[in-house]
């Protein structure tokens, strides 16, 4: 059985989540422990259990100790499958990062896996759903990687109330990524969205991140206004803002902000900006959110990838911790917090069963 230590690096979440979809495939029991101990409570929260849930479910394994606040599960792993899914979280906690755990696995499945998430889809501390979509979606497509989105209904902090849809495609085996130059900035675009709230919010939010970008010295981003019904489009009321930049090495830098009380409109728009424009900086072709979830699928590769990110964060080491233990990989690392950086790494040709 292979030992993970909650504990380790960020000692967060992301080491359970990501130890759970990696033993999916590598099809090894896995005990973690000393779940979420740099967090105030430790243990399982209702997204993380969700989200390992989800992982059994879809590869046909068993958990044990799989409760609120348990701060040790032991995972038993089946054969991934296909079919159509259904996962309520039950709270506001992030869709995007049960997505994060599931999708490796069911990329591997027998068949096609569609599955439904209820839960918050833009909430602190994880990505929003359209950096999810628009950066991290689009960038799996280079792994050839076939992954279909669909915001049903968005859902904020506290209520939640969100519902996003997503279809994954099978695949035999992932390709190798080198991405080392970021080249010129083709386009920024964004997603300026509300719901519950007077229309002026998104305009403002969009008109103060347009014009902290032209300053700067970048086009006029194209930014889309989204004013989202309560009940039908959207489970609760919130706002918040998505830009990215697409650049001529294929990938996505993304920059975001969510609006809280107290916030102004003009607030949220430049923070969005100055997010992106401090990836942009670095010149890296990968941004520092984006390099941690990647991790995973360059383990999980077909041949050498090699990822130059705008710095190595606490969450790419303790990624890189966790495929290394699960899946025997070995990755080179450059770089660290505030500095460029780089990840090297041959992967281990993991193959549809």
């Amino acid at each position: 059985m292979i030992e993970i230590d909650g504990a380790y690096g960020e000692g967060g979440g992301q080491i359970l989540r990501m130890a759970v979809a990696l033993a999916a495939l590598a099809k090894e029991p896995v005990r973690v422990f000393n779940i979420r101990a740099g967090r105030r409570p430790p243990g399982l929260k209702a997204q993380h259990l969700a989200a390992i849930r989800a992982v059994a479910r879809v590869s046909g394994g068993r958990l044990d100790g799989d409760r609120i606040g348990s701060k040790e599960i032991v995972f038993y792993p089946g054969t991934p499958r296909g079919g159509s899914f259904s996962i309520d979280i039950g709270t506001a906690g992030s869709v995007t990062l049960v997505l994060q755990a599931l999708i490796p696995a069911a990329l591997f499945a027998s068949d096609q896996v569609v599955v439904r998430i209820r839960g918050g889809t833009d909430v602190a501390w994880s990505p929003p759903f359209d950096y999810f979509d628009k950066v991290f979606v689009h960038a799996l497509r280079l792994f050839g990687a076939d992954v279909g989105l669909r915001l049903v209904r968005r859902g904020f902090y506290p209520k939640g109330g969100g519902l996003v849809e997503a279809r994954i495609k099978p695949i035999d085996r992932l390709r190798p990524v080198v991405l080392k130059e970021r080249g010129q900035v083709v386009a920024i675009t964004g997603i300026s969205y509300s719901a519950g709230l007077p229309s002026h919010i998104v305009e403002r939010m969009a008109r103060s991140c347009a014009s902290t970008l032209e300053e700067a010295g970048y086009p006029s981003p194209r930014i889309e206004r989204r004013m989202h019904r309560l009940g039908s489009e959207s489970g609760s009321v919130g706002c918040g803002i998505v830009v990215w930049a697409d650049t001529e090495s294929g990938v996505r830098l993304g920059g975001s902000a969510l609006g809280v009380k107290g916030k102004s409109a003009e607030q949220v728009g430049k923070e969005a900006a100055l997010s992106l424009l401090v990836e942009l900086a670095s010149n890296a072709p990968v941004d520092s959110h984006l390099a941690d979830m990647l991790v995973a699928y360059t383990a999980l590769a077909d041949g050498v990838s090699e990822v130059v990110c705008s710095r190595i964060t606490k969450h790419v080491v303790s990624a890189v911790y966790v495929a290394e233990r699960i899946l025997g990989v070995k990755f080179e690392i450059e770089g660290g917090e505030g500095s460029l950086g780089r990840y090297r790494v041959r992967g281990c040709g993991r193959t549809r069963a």
